[in-house]
């Protein structure tokens, strides 16, 4: 069976919403994040090629373009706006407004996914939000870094805030969106000094609230250039080999509740920007490693909650 059949993938959620595949278009505000000072961080990793700046000199051609790859590659007719670099919050929030009104009016653009760090979420920016939606079934995402529960984890990933931020950025969105706008908490498994029970909380903690309705799960990479990867070098540390790393991903999916929407399950990174871990297989083929495990191991999402 395919892993849509164990866990609820993104694929499965956007099906059954749409009835059709659609394809996220990447989007950004061209601001800097404010913060610039979590160790991982690696721009040229995180960055996608291509993202769409709304307003700037020809970004509606641009935007065509990217719906024709979309067609070509995905058999896309519907999209996403997505903005995902940065802090996608971050700077006037007149601007911003007008940045995710753009994005959504767009011909067959059907929702929009809102990036951000806990602490850059504001009433202001979540009712902007609100107010882009060119109808009332419109999809609206604000995508959370979380990363951890623990604020051990959280220092050593140099975050900047506490998990307490993300509690309160959840309950501002819930109540300023009105319950317009779904959260994904982005989560980081695989950190140095965390244990599985770690990552199983954080998952627990990160989707306890209601108005969360997605997770996305990143293992933790070291790349050129960053913070981490002069922590890495001066003293190497241990991260997830791949198959150990599928192991954990079925562990945090036991507590999941089974509405909630996995939307990732790995990092993505250039290969060549890559310290460690130096796994060999790609995306299509972690996916199938972990369909396989769930299938031998008779895991689906939420199996494990009353434990």
């Amino acid at each position: 069976m395919p892993l849509d059949s164990y866990v609820n993938t993104f694929n499965r959620y956007l099906q059954g919403r749409f009835g059709e595949r659609v394809a996220r278009i990447s989007f950004e505000t061209g601001i800097p994040c404010p913060w610039g000072r979590c160790v991982f961080c690696d721009n040229h990793a995180f960055v996608p090629r291509g993202a769409i700046v709304p307003g700037r000199r020809g970004w509606e051609s641009r935007l065509i373009d990217q719906k024709k790859r979309m067609v070509s590659r995905y058999g896309a007719h519907k999209y996403l706006a997505y903005f995902q670099s940065g802090t996608s919050t971050s700077g006037d929030p007149r601007k911003l407004g007008r940045m995710y009104e753009l994005a959504s009016k767009q011909e067959d653009v059907v929702g929009l996914i809102v990036s951000t760090r806990p602490d850059y979420v504001t009433e202001d920016i979540v009712r902007r939000i609100v107010q882009s939606a060119p109808s009332g079934d419109f999809d609206l995402w604000m995508e959370i870094g979380l990363q951890s529960a623990h604020e051990r984890s959280l220092e050593f990933l140099g975050r900047g805030h506490d998990a307490g931020a993300y509690e309160s950025a959840i309950e501002m969105i819930h109540r300023a969106g009105e319950g317009r706008i779904k959260v994904t908490a982005h989560t980081i498994a695989g950190i140095p000094g965390e244990t599985t029970a770690d990552a199983v909380e954080t998952a627990r903690f990160a989707t306890r609230h209601p108005a969360v309705q997605g997770i996305k799960i990143h293992h933790l990479q070291v790349y050129h250039g960053t913070r981490l990867a002069d922590r890495f070098e001066a003293e190497p540390f241990a991260l997830p080999e791949e198959d150990e790393y599928i192991v954990l991903l079925g562990e945090m999916l036991k507590v999941l509740p089974p509405h909630i929407v996995v939307m990732r399950f790995f990092t993505e990174g250039p290969r060549n920007r890559i310290i460690a871990p130096q796994w060999y297989s790609n995306t299509q083929e972690l996916l199938k490693k972990l369909e396989e495990h769930c299938k031998n191991n008779t895991i689906t999402q939420g199996v494990g909650r009353s434990t």
